[in-house]
């Protein structure tokens, strides 16, 4: 399949050019990724039938919006909070708990 943008690539052959995994590239469709900035960018795509296509010039337009949004951050001096693990919540809460409860 080719388009003005050139042909279409799969999330696994997109995810090859990166050294990044399918689900990684799909994540940058559907979620994806939050810049420093506080934006969040997104790969450009398509749906064909069950699958998502991009392009090769889709991917380089992505990685600069990103960067350019990554930037926009760092001159704000915006601190990136990171994103709380709820696993690792429970697990201090529940240590918390333990050690209150032994007197320490």
């Amino acid at each position: 399949m080719t388009t003005q943008s050139g042909p279409y690539l799969s999330m696994e052959a997109a995810g090859q050019v990166y050294n990044q995994t399918d689900y990684a590239v799909w994540c940058w469709c559907r979620k994806g990724i939050k810049a420093r900035s506080g934006q969040r960018v997104f790969l450009k795509h398509i749906r064909s039938g069950r699958r998502l296509l991009t392009t090769q010039a889709w991917l380089d337009e992505f990685h600069a919006d990103l960067t350019r949004e990554d930037h926009a951050g760092l001159a704000t001096g915006a601190p990136v909070e990171p994103k709380p693990n709820p696993q690792r919540v429970g697990d201090v809460a529940a240590a918390q708990a333990e050690l209150a409860a032994a007197g320490i």
